[in-house]
């Protein structure tokens, strides 16, 4: 096995990949949030989700340096110094795969170590560092929760050495000491992720995330009033042209989210739109909120305004009204008692629902049943169901006296 030393050069070169962690708006594999929802980490822990997670990287010999082994006065093809072993590449070019909003934090404390060299060669630097046979080798990328030997060197040069048996022992003990410290520093950081993630998103993300859960419960709630109230006006038309048979398997392919039928295709079509429009409504409700909440502010008037509850069950009532208007129905509110109480419950369902979905290990995404934030949304969204339980039996007892 020929090997060959490696030059301090623009033209030797290290290409691979390593693994990093990421926050991502959008992920090459699986797509991600759109802002202003929290990007999304991948993967959720510290170990590599491949090929989620594999940044390529790039730099060459002559880079930035953190621990510089070139040896200016030891000079081979071309007045090029060359590397003793343990020359660190620092600040690397790394390439993510999509939107990772870390990757400046990445690239500035990146490293690739030029590991291996040959003892029985030194220079004022310590031994020469070798490639492995040839002009090719291997450096050691940092990585998460580990550095790895995944950085192809290209180093072309006339000075054959050769790495012995103990010269790759030695490569082999010093990069596993440094792996099991890293390793300890990565669980060190996985255990108190958590609170860190809690301080951070509370304090860049609480908003949107209660955004982000009011427009996903007003878009079930609308769906929720349709399949409850709106499928009548759909079912009177098929019954009055085709009979009831027809009318009642309509109905069963609502219910069960089919569109085979037309009635049924069209029920879904418009449904979809009412959910878009309850949504934006919701949207628009809040936006109005936090201006009218400033406004009193302003003013230096103290209390609660409108919370995104309200907004949510405001811009469900808005868009599914709006639709039954668009039906030439004007003779009242779509929302009459019985249906104004099917769309209250449809909305306390899909707020439940919506935050119990914020709380699923949802492809690549972040386990939420671990998170502070997103569990705490969880427990305050059930304290405030049951509390309103409670509520409504309260009304109700004087009732059944």
């Amino acid at each position: 096995m020929t090997a060959r030393i490696v030059r301090h050069a623009v033209s030797v070169t290290m290409r691979g990949f390593d693994h990093h962690n990421g926050l991502y708006y959008f992920n090459l594999f699986t797509g991600a949030s759109v802002p202003p929802a929290p990007p999304i980490p991948i993967p959720p822990g510290f170990f590599p989700a491949i090929p989620l997670s594999v940044h390529v990287v790039m730099c060459t010999a002559k880079w930035i340096s953190e621990d510089d082994k070139s040896n200016p006065t030891v000079i081979a093809d071309g007045g090029d110094p060359v590397l003793s072993r343990n020359h660190v590449a620092k600040v690397t070019l790394h390439v993510p795969p999509g939107g990772n909003i870390l990757i400046p934090v990445t690239i500035l404390v990146s490293t690739s170590t030029f590991k291996l060299g040959v003892s029985s060669v030194i220079s004022t630097k310590g031994p020469l560092a070798s490639t492995i046979e040839s002009s090719s080798g291997m450096n050691v990328n940092c990585g998460d929760p580990i550095s790895l030997p995944t950085g192809l060197i290209v180093s072309p040069s006339t000075v054959q050495i050769t790495p012995t048996a103990g010269d790759w022992c030695q490569a082999a003990v010093e990069w596993g000491v440094t792996a099991l410290i890293e390793a300890a520093v990565s669980v060190g950081i996985l255990k108190i992720m958590p609170f860190a993630k809690n301080i951070v998103v509370k304090a860049l993300f609480s908003e949107a995330i209660a955004k982000e859960a009011a427009e996903r419960a007003a878009r079930a709630a609308a769906k929720n009033t349709m399949r409850m109230e709106g499928r009548n006006i759909i079912l009177d038309r098929v019954l009055k042209t085709e009979g009831k048979q027809a009318a009642d398997e309509v109905e069963r392919q609502i219910l069960a989210g089919e569109t085979e039928h037309p009635a049924a295709k069209v029920f879904a079509e418009e449904s979809k739109k009412v959910e878009d429009a309850a949504a934006d409504k919701t949207a628009e409700n809040i936006k109005q909120n936090e201006a009218d909440a400033a406004a009193r502010k302003a003013r230096g008037e103290s209390g609660e305004g409108p919370s995104s509850r309200d907004a949510a069950q405001k811009g469900t009532d808005e868009a599914v009204q709006e639709w039954y208007d668009g039906q030439g129905n004007r003779k009242g509110s779509f929302l009459g008692p019985e249906a104004g109480e099917n769309a209250s419950q449809g909305y306390d369902d899909a707020a439940k629902d919506a935050a119990k979905e914020q709380a699923e290990k949802r492809a690549y995404r972040v386990d939420y049943a671990n998170d502070p934030i997103k569990s705490k949304a969880v427990d305050d969204t059930q304290s405030r169901l049951q509390s309103d339980d409670s509520s409504k039996k309260d009304e109700d007892e004087p009732k059944k006296e």
